[in-house]
């Protein structure tokens, strides 16, 4: 009886493991499930974090430090640190597409591997996991909070400042500008424009991370970062 808790445990961590491609061609669970709850989770763990390490931060920067923690680039890097990659299982042609690299694949595996983590051992593991994990770059950020406010909102306050009166969402919009690489690795490129003028430019894998770099550049060229 001793070994029976074992097994599914185990089972877990394969399944968070497995991609759907993989399923669609052996059967099984892929990892969706759990990359769902381990979002939850690491967005819990994070948040304390947080609030334990910068005592006197507001809200609203404190949701940026937590964007600024849990975006995909950050995860997917700890991912590759953790050679989850290398465990990874995918069918055939997703392989083939070099999908095992993907910045979306492993940061969702590091969620679906935080999942499993949780529903074996509690949140109190996941903490400490989420601490050795993220804790030292909060640590550091903390003495420099502007580097870890969220782009898009700096800029979004800076053109309230300058525009009174006028609707920032008719003043600042992003404009799509490009798209490069195949379908399951584009890269998009994006402008930030402010009353009609272009201040700045960005790439992401995600339309979001290249608005997020766009606003940075924007912010640069103003002189703001």
């Amino acid at each position: 009886m001793s070994g029976t808790p074992e097994r599914p445990a185990a089972d877990r961590y394969l399944q968070a493991l497995t991609h759907a491609s993989f399923v669609n061609e052996h059967g099984g669970r892929d990892y969706e499930r759990l990359e769902f709850l381990g979002d939850a989770v690491l967005q819990l763990c994070v948040t304390h974090l947080l609030v334990e390490l910068l005592p006197e931060a507001p809200p609203g920067i404190l949701t940026d430090a937590r964007q600024w923690i849990v975006k995909n680039t950050r995860l997917a890097r700890r991912a590759e640190e953790l050679q989850l990659a290398q465990g990874l299982r995918m069918g055939k042609g997703a392989l083939q597409q070099g999908s095992a690299t993907q910045v979306k694949v492993l940061a969702d595996v590091f969620e679906a591997m935080l999942g499993a983590l949780y529903l074996d051992v509690g949140l109190e593991a996941c903490r400490d996991v989420v601490d050795a994990t993220f804790g030292a770059e909060i640590r550091a950020a903390r003495t420099d909070l502007d580097r870890i406010r969220n782009p898009k909102n700096v800029l979004q306050e800076w053109v309230q400042r300058q525009h009174r009166g006028r609707p920032v969402r008719e003043l600042l919009v992003y404009v799509d500008l490009d798209r490069t690489g195949p379908d399951h690795d584009p890269l998009f490129q994006v402008g930030a424009t402010v009353d009609g003028e272009r201040l700045g430019t960005g790439e992401g894998t995600s339309k979001t991370d290249a608005q997020t770099m766009a606003a940075l550049d924007a912010l640069k060229r103003l002189g703001l970062r």
